[in-house]
């Protein structure tokens, strides 16, 4: 059996990269349990908000839509501080560019689509009217 030997330098290179390695999950655990907290509060957030908005009823409607508005936007705010909110985003961002990436139809091929659409709907639906109607003759023929 052979042994390996390893130096020093390559000991302590790989102890810092596993030290990393527990850094980093150690900083991961504690951001998504920070993310729970962002996400209890942004929801504690809006539902307050929203039963403020009826409490305080007598007040002007402008002053409890402005805060009502203020709420939202500071809960999501918090949202988008979340890993979550952030993958949400990146997705929005890439849904734009590949909407950017359709070909879209011109005005005349909707005319066309549309004409043609409406022209099959209305084919199908005298076909099974006249099914309709010949189907009600031959039962009636057969009960009389």
């Amino acid at each position: 059996m052979k042994k390996s030997v390893r130096s020093g330098s390559e000991t302590k290179s790989e102890t810092k990269k596993d030290t990393k390695k527990v850094d980093s999950a150690a900083l991961s655990a504690t951001y998504f349990s920070l993310d729970g907290v962002k996400w209890l509060l942004g929801i504690a957030l809006l539902a307050g908000a929203s039963i403020g908005f009826n409490y305080y009823a007598a007040y002007p409607f402008l002053y409890r839509f402005f805060a009502l508005l203020l709420a939202l936007f500071f809960a999501l705010f918090l949202f988008w501080k979340t890993e979550r909110g952030r993958l949400f985003i990146k997705l929005m961002r890439a849904s734009r560019v590949e909407i950017s990436k359709v070909i879209w139809p011109t005005r005349p091929e909707v005319w066309q689509t549309s004409l043609m659409v409406s022209l099959v709907a209305l084919v199908a639906a005298v076909v099974f009217w006249l099914a309709d109607i010949f189907f009600g003759w031959l039962v009636s023929l057969f009960i009389g």
